[in-house]
């Protein structure tokens, strides 16, 4: 049987060894690299989910604002106005509102939807109060503050919670 060197065993041994050392350490290297580059992906993802649903809840709140002011030149119109005050000012806002309730639908969490419909079903309401009959100043804030109470304040708070568990890494 052959004899083997030490020394030649012992350079063979720590070669083999380094090399392992070396190649795990490029493999850590590599799967931290991956894993902090999927982290910042992810991170990326959710600051832009953050961003389109302030911009989708932002439509829809300005649009429903601008419905309440349409809503408002109609409650105050004389009965023989009213038709036309709702053709020039209100349906063209009633569409704007529908299209930006249908991408909250689509694409925010539950609670957003709910208290986005409320809002909506809220507006649809006064629209139907601002058609039947003709308001005052008064009469109509009362109607108003009757329907929405605080509901954009609501909503804003929920979209508010949701933006910072996903400013926080916590998806929703």
């Amino acid at each position: 049987m052959p004899t083997i060197d030490p020394d030649a065993a012992s350079v063979l041994v720590g070669t083999i060894v380094g090399a392992g050392i070396a190649t795990l350490g490029s493999w850590l290297t590599t799967r931290q690299q991956t894993d902090s580059a999927k982290m910042l992906d992810e991170s990326r993802a959710a600051e832009q989910r953050r961003i389109a649903m302030t911009e989708r809840v932002g439509q829809f709140l300005a649009a429903t604002y601008h419905g309440i002011t349409s809503l408002r030149q109609l409650a105050l119109a004389e009965s023989e106005l009213k038709s036309t005050v709702e053709k020039v000012e209100v349906w063209p806002i009633v569409d704007r509102l529908n299209s930006a309730l249908v991408a909250i639908e689509v694409n925010d969490p539950e609670d957003v939807v709910d208290t986005a419909r409320r809002i909506d079903r809220a507006v649809y309401a006064l629209s139907k109060a601002a058609g039947s009959e003709t308001f005052t100043q008064e009469s109509w804030r009362a109607k108003r503050q009757e329907h929405m109470a605080n509901l954009p304040v609501e909503l804003k708070q929920i979209v508010r919670q949701h933006a910072t568990r996903l400013q926080a890494g916590i998806l929703s």
